[in-house]
């Protein structure tokens, strides 16, 4: 069931090259998270901070399992990586996750008010930062120095990746894409998961905040 993957996700550690260095830390009070820095600290810019959000459909994943790429992301970027365990489906709907990603970076900003803050997450976490953008703009917020997304999720329409498909990419990557897609409606139809990621992709049970901004962006291209 999703209950039971959540819990293995926070089970499974991917530790970061010998280059840098994790611990978990608590954030606002409330979430759990993990700092990930170079192990030199002479490699380290104490005035850049990154808050990351991980993958997983909105409903499965953990920093943890993020552990490598955050090293390597901290390192490259010479920077503190802070990630957190935001709720998720299907306990915890939408606008949850979002709210936690909204505290954890004003709980960034209170821990280090000098350094310049960006956001970034992949799949599903990339939807996240992208939501958190424009729920800051819809509340007239600072909005963090730079957002970066990798595979972002924000075409959540499955009826419409297809057609988005056949315009963007090559009909070898058409066919690859095709199989994925597959696989995730299979997936949707079991009941588990229909009850988490299934009906979010229908926009039923998540408030799409992203993807009603930024669907029809070249960077949604599935």
């Amino acid at each position: 069931s999703v209950l039971t993957l959540q819990k293995l996700c926070r089970q499974i550690t991917l530790q970061p090259s010998a280059a840098a260095r994790i611990r978990e830390i608590e954030v606002a009070g409330r979430l759990s998270g993990l700092e990930v820095l170079p192990v030199d600290d002479a490699l380290v810019d104490h005035g850049r901070a990154i808050l990351y959000f991980h993958g997983g459909a909105h409903c499965i994943g953990s920093p943890s399992l993020s552990g490598d790429l955050l090293g390597r992301l901290a390192v490259g970027a010479r920077a503190r990586m802070v990630a957190v365990d935001d709720r998720k489906e299907p306990k915890n709907p939408f606008p949850h996750a979002l709210e936690d990603a909204s505290v954890a970076l004003d709980w960034l900003r209170g821990q280090f008010p000098a350094a310049s803050i960006a956001v970034a997450g992949d799949s599903a976490g990339g939807n996240l930062a992208f939501a958190l953008l424009v729920l800051l703009a819809q509340s007239q917020r600072e909005q963090p120095v730079a957002c970066v997304a990798l595979s972002p999720w924000l075409l959540l329409d499955l009826d419409r990746i297809p057609a988005a498909r056949r315009v963007h990419r090559s009909a070898g990557s058409n066919l690859r894409g095709g199989e994925v897609l597959t696989a995730v409606q299979q997936l949707a139809s079991g009941q588990d998961l229909r009850s988490a990621s299934g009906a979010l992709m229908s926009g039923k049970m998540h408030d799409v905040v992203a993807a009603q901004y930024f669907q029809d962006h070249s960077a949604s291209n599935p």
